[in-house]
């Protein structure tokens, strides 16, 4: 049995092809995930540009932390963060009613928790995804 780093596994989960993958547009029409998934990639870009503000706040004996910028800075960064988290949650809710929605939806779960799955869930998604795919191009 070979033993492989956890680094290792994640590098090569982040080299295939399915986490690559963009989300499909809105093809399905009135699938409710579609609107579901943009909520959440707006709430990660949200709370991606707050994080990054964190640099640019004054440091007071080389930390930012007891400042009242950064306070101001964290009130802003829990907000974005708890807008993400229910964006993520509404998402993993909806059921989607398409097969382009299921897609869709395992697209974007991948895209924003992709860095935390192991080699076997990456492998498992991306049978899933090439399933739903070949069933979408038969309908």
């Amino acid at each position: 049995m070979t033993t492989l780093s956890r680094r290792h596994l994640v590098t090569t989960a982040a080299a295939l092809p399915a986490l690559a993958l963009p989300a499909l547009p809105a093809i399905a029409g009135t699938d409710p995930i579609f609107a579901a998934i943009e909520r959440v990639d707006a709430t990660s870009a949200e709370l991606n540009r707050v994080s990054h503000l964190e640099g640019e706040l004054p440091r007071v004996d080389g930390k930012f932390a007891g400042t009242p910028e950064h306070d101001a800075w964290r009130e802003l960064y829990d907000a974005a963060a708890d807008e993400w988290q229910d964006a993520q949650a509404d998402a993993l809710a909806t059921v989607p009613t398409s097969t382009a929605g299921a897609l869709a939806l395992i697209k974007c779960f991948i895209r924003h928790e992709g860095c935390f799955l192991e080699v076997n869930d990456v492998v498992v998604f991306d049978s899933l995804i090439a399933f739903l795919e070949r069933a979408a191009a038969q309908s």
